[in-house]
C-alpha cells in the first residue's frame, strides 16, 4: 500500500535542501543555531530564501503560478506555521543568589498569558537598531504599530497571544505571498522580542506536496529547544503519507485486503474453538480461558496466538481509520486550491477581505489538524505492523515445534531460556554498574555520557559492537580509568559472557537430545499398542467376553479355564519389544547398583495393586521402594501404555526367576 522508495527519496530531498542552506558570515546551517541572533539569521537568510522563491537565477520575476515550487517538483501547502511554548516565570525558590537573579523560568510549567513589547507613545525615549539593513524603532521598550498596519494583525495582537484557531502562540507566514510582506512580519516578530527567556522550544511546520511517482504529503517538523542553560538544539523530523493510498494497483490492493481479513477470521475461528472445547471439559469459559492462557501446558504458545489476533485486527482498524483520515485531508488540499482570495492580503481587521483570508486560514488549519491525525495514525499502523513481524517470529517458533525434524531446535531454545534470562539478569546488572561509572567519570565532559539513559546506550554499543570511537575520547579525559574501564567491559562480555552462553545452549542440546529420544520410545509403544488386536486394552475371556486382569490370572492358562485372546503382534514388533525389554533391564541393573535405592516404573520388583476396571477403564498405581507413586502412573485402559509395560517387565522377571524357563509368551 506504500512505495518506501518514494517516501525515503522525497524526504531525503526535502530535509537534505533544508539542512545544507548556509547563513551568515561563517556559512553556517541549521544545525549551527546557538542563540536567539543565530536564529533569525537563518530564517531570514537560510528557510526563506530557500522556499520563498519568486526569482529566477538571472534576478528576474516568475510568475506568480510558480511561486511556492520547493526543489523543482515539491508545491508547498499551507506556508510555514511558527509555534512557540512558553514557561513561566517566577521568583527562584532558591539559592543565595535567590535576590540578584530575581526570576526562575521553571521548564515543567507552561504560559498561556500574552507577551512581547507594548505599543509606543509619544513620551516613550525612542530607540532604535538595524535589523536586515532597515531601522526598527525602539527595539528594546516598545513597539510602533503603525509601521506594520497591512503586514499584521495588530488588533489580534497576532502572535502575542493565542491564536483562536490553534490555542498556540501560532504566527503564519504566507510562502504564496510576496516577499515584502513576508520580511515584514519576521521584522515585526523581532520587533516585539517573539522570542526570550520564558521561550523553551520552536516549531516550525511546512507541508509539502509531491504528485510526481506517487501522490504524498510530507511535514517537515523544525524544532529548536532551548534549555535552561541557554543552549540551543535544532532538530528536524520529517513524515511522509500518501494522499490516496489507492492510487495504484486497487485491485490488487483490496484483494491483499480480503485474504488479510479472511486469514485473521479463519486464525481467529480455530482459537474459538480450542477454547470452546476446553470450556464443555471444565464447565466454564472463565476455566477454559484460565487454562488456555495462564495454567495449560502451552500457554506461550496460546498467548502468542492471541497477541497476533488482536494484533492483527487493530492493524486493520488503524488502516480504516487512516484511509478515512486521508479522506478529510484530500477533501482539505482540493478546497485549498480553489478558495485562496485574489484579493492582496491585508491583515487589518479593517480590511474588506478580512473575512475571505480568516476563512482561508481557518482552512489552513483544519489542513494541518487532518494531516496531523492522519500522520499519528500511519505512524502507529507502522509501528503496529513493525511489531507484528517479532510476533510473527514467535509463532513460526511455535509451528517448528509441530516439526519432527526442527523439535530438536525449538526444545533447546525453550529449555535454555529460564538460565539465558538469569544470565541476562545478570548481564543487566554489569550494563548498569559500567554506565554509573561512566556517568559519574565522564559525564560533565562527553555528551555519551551526560545522562544516565544516554550512558546506558553507551556502554551498550561499546559491549556489543567493541567500538573504540567512545574509547578514544574517554582515552583524552582520563587514559588510566578509560583504559580499565573499556577493556574489562570487552572482556567479560566477550571471552566471559560469550561461553557462558555457549554452555547453556549446549547443556540445553543435550538435555532436549534425551528427552526427545525417550518421547520418541513411547511413542514407538504407544504405536505397537494401537496396532495390536485388543479392543479394550486388556485380555478377554474367549467365552464369556469377561475382561480379565493380568496382574491377578497370569498369562499361562490353567486347566478347566478358558483360553483367553491375546494380540497379534509382527516380527518386527516382537524384536522391537524385545529391544524395549533389554533396555529396561539394563536401567534397572544401574539403578540397582547405584547409591539412591530407587527402582525404575518399569522395575520388575514393583509391586502393582489390583487394578479396578470399569467401563473399559483402568487405574493401575504401584509404588516404589521410597513408598511414593511415580508421575504419570494413572492411564486409560483404551491406550493400554503402562499396563502393557508392566506386563512386559513381570514376564521378564517371572522367566529370569525360573530355574527352568518356558517359552517367550506369545504376543
Amino acid at each position: 500500500h506504500e512505495q518506501f522508495s518514494t517516501v525515503f527519496a522525497v524526504e531525503h530531498a526535502v530535509s537534505s535542501e533544508l539542512l545544507s542552506s548556509p547563513f551568515g558570515e561563517h556559512s553556517r546551517t541549521f544545525h549551527g543555531i546557538h542563540d536567539i541572533n543565530t536564529f533569525w539569521g537563518w530564517l531570514d537568510e537560510s528557510l526563506l530564501k530557500t522556499i520563498v522563491i519568486q526569482e529566477d537565477s538571472l534576478g528576474h520575476t516568475i510568475p506568480e503560478s510558480e511561486w511556492g515550487f520547493f526543489a523543482q517538483y515539491d508545491r508547498l501547502v499551507g506556508g510555514v506555521r511558527m509555534t512557540q511554548h512558553r514557561t513561566i516565570q517566577q521568583k527562584c525558590p532558591y539559592g543565595p543568589l535567590r535576590q540578584q537573579i530575581f526570576y526562575c523560568y521553571p521548564s515543567k510549567h507552561h504560559d498561556v498569558k500574552p507577551f512581547g513589547l507594548p505599543m509606543c507613545n509619544n513620551e516613550t525615549e525612542d530607540v532604535t537598531q538595524v535589523v536586515f539593513g532597515q531601522v526598527i524603532h525602539n527595539a528594546s521598550e516598545c513597539y510602533h504599530p503603525e509601521d506594520y498596519v497591512g503586514y499584521v494583525n495588530i488588533g489580534a495582537d497576532e502572535g502575542f497571544s493565542k491564536s483562536s484557531l490553534t490555542d498556540k502562540f501560532t504566527f503564519w507566514l504566507d510562502t504564496d505571498g510576496d516577499q515584502d510582506t513576508i520580511k515584514k512580519r519576521v521584522e515585526y516578530l523581532i520587533e516585539r522580542q517573539w522570542i526570550d527567556r520564558q521561550t523553551s522550544s520552536i516549531d516550525i511546520e511546512i507541508d509539502f506536496y509531491n504528485g510526481q511517482l506517487e501522490p504524498v504529503l510530507c511535514t517537515v517538523l523544525l524544532k529548536v529547544h532551548i534549555s535552561r542553560v541557554g543552549v540551543f538544539k535544532p532538530e528536524i523530523v520529517t513524515a511522509t503519507v500518501p494522499v490516496d493510498p489507492y492510487h495504484t494497483n486497487f485491485g490488487g490492493k483490496i484483494f491483499l485486503e480480503v485474504v488479510f481479513l479472511l486469514f485473521m477470521l479463519h486464525f481467529s475461528w480455530r482459537e474459538w474453538e480450542d477454547i470452546r472445547h476446553q470450556a464443555q471439559e471444565s464447565g466454564s469459559v472463565g476455566e477454559a480461558l484460565k487454562y488456555h492462557y495462564i495454567t495449560g501446558k502451552n500457554t506461550f504458545g496460546n498467548m502468542v496466538d492471541f497477541i497476533m489476533i488482536a494484533g492483527g485486527f487493530a492493524l486493520y482498524a488503524l488502516w480504516i481509520l487512516g484511509a478515512f483520515r486521508l479522506g478529510f485531508v484530500r477533501e482539505d488540499l482540493v478546497n485549498l486550491g480553489t478558495h485562496r482570495p485574489n484579493a492582496t492580503r491585508l491583515f487589518s481587521q479593517d480590511s474588506r477581505h478580512y473575512s475571505e483570508w480568516k476563512h482561508y486560514d481557518e482552512e489552513i488549519q483544519s489542513f494541518s489538524e487532518d494531516l496531523s491525525e492522519a500522520i499519528y495514525d500511519w505512524e502507529v499502523a507502522r509501528a503496529l505492523a513493525a511489531s507484528l513481524v517479532f510476533v510473527i517470529v514467535f509463532r513460526i517458533f511455535k509451528l517448528c515445534n509441530e516439526v519432527h525434524a526442527l523439535r530438536n531446535i525449538t526444545m533447546t531454545v525453550s529449555m535454555a531460556m529460564s538460565k539465558l534470562v538469569a544470565f541476562g539478569l545478570i548481564v543487566a546488572l554489569l550494563v548498569a554498574i559500567f554506565a554509573g561509572a561512566g556517568l559519574l567519570a565522564y559525564g560533565p565532559e562527553l555528551e555519551e555520557f551526560h545522562t544516565y539513559p544516554e550512558a546506558i546506550i553507551t556502554t551498550l554499543v561499546v559491549m556489543s559492537t567493541g567500538d573504540d570511537t567512545v574509547y578514544n575520547k574517554m582515552f583524552e579525559v582520563d587514559p588510566i580509568l578509560s583504559s580499565f574501564w573499556h577493556w574489562l567491559l570487552i572482556t567479560i562480555v566477550w571471552l566471559v559472557g560469550l561461553k557462558i552462553i555457549l554452555c547453556i545452549l549446549v547443556d540445553a542440546y543435550a538435555e532436549a537430545q534425551e528427552r526427545l529420544k525417550k518421547e520418541e520410545e513411547e511413542e514407538e509403544m504407544e504405536q505397537i499398542e494401537k496396532n495390536s488386536s485388543f479392543t479394550s486394552g486388556q485380555p478377554k475371556n474367549g467365552k464369556t467376553g469377561q475382561i480379565l486382569d493380568p496382574f491377578q490370572d497370569g498369562w499361562q492358562a490353567q486347566e478347566n479355564q478358558p483360553v483367553r485372546e491375546r494380540p497379534t503382534l509382527s516380527e518386527t514388533q516382537m524384536k522391537r519389544i524385545s529391544e524395549l525389554k533389554q533396555k529396561r533391564q539394563t536401567v534397572q541393573a544401574e539403578q540397582s547398583t547405584g547409591e539412591m535405592p530407587q527402582q525404575s516404573r518399569y522395575s520388575s520388583t514393583s509391586v502393582p495393586n489390583q487394578g479396578v476396571h470399569q467401563g473399559g477403564e483402568s487405574q493401575v498405581k504401584e509404588r516404589n521402594s521410597w513408598g511414593h507413586p511415580p508421575r504419570n502412573s494413572t492411564r486409560r485402559s483404551s491406550s493400554g501404555q503402562l499396563a502393557l509395560a508392566r506386563q512386559f517387565s513381570n514376564m521378564s522377571a517371572a522367566t529370569s526367576a525360573s530355574p527352568s524357563p518356558g517359552p517367550e509368551p506369545e504376543f
